[in-house]
């Protein structure tokens, strides 16, 4: 299972994005904005796919973990509801739900 909280505190932590990830000669660099910053170093393997993979998932991390709330969110809403018994799915219930789902149509974009 997917710990949001770790994957939130470690995206706080690293260094703002954008990242870009380009070729450089000795390999593929990934870095924020300027060649001269350099966040790491690809030399081997698929290294053009890798750093471009990296910095892309870098940039929509933010996006991908509000995505993830909005859907926890959603399911813990759901499962609510329909736990509850027939005469207890009330408005506020159902307005979770609506709630829930508002927040990860948001998160989509």
């Amino acid at each position: 299972m997917l710990d949001l909280d770790e994957l939130e505190r470690l995206l706080a932590e690293a260094t703002p994005g954008p990242w870009r990830g380009e070729e450089n000669g000795d390999g593929y660099l990934m870095h924020r904005s300027r060649p001269e910053v350099v966040l790491g170093r690809i030399a081997h393997g698929n290294s053009r796919v890798d750093a471009v993979f990296v910095a892309a998932l870098r940039n929509a991390a933010p996006h991908l973990l509000a995505l993830a709330r909005a859907a926890e969110r959603f399911a813990a809403a759901v499962a609510a509801y329909l736990d509850s018994d027939s005469d207890e799915k009330e408005y506020a219930s159902q307005k979770a739900m609506w709630d829930a789902l508002a927040a990860w149509r948001e998160a989509a974009g």
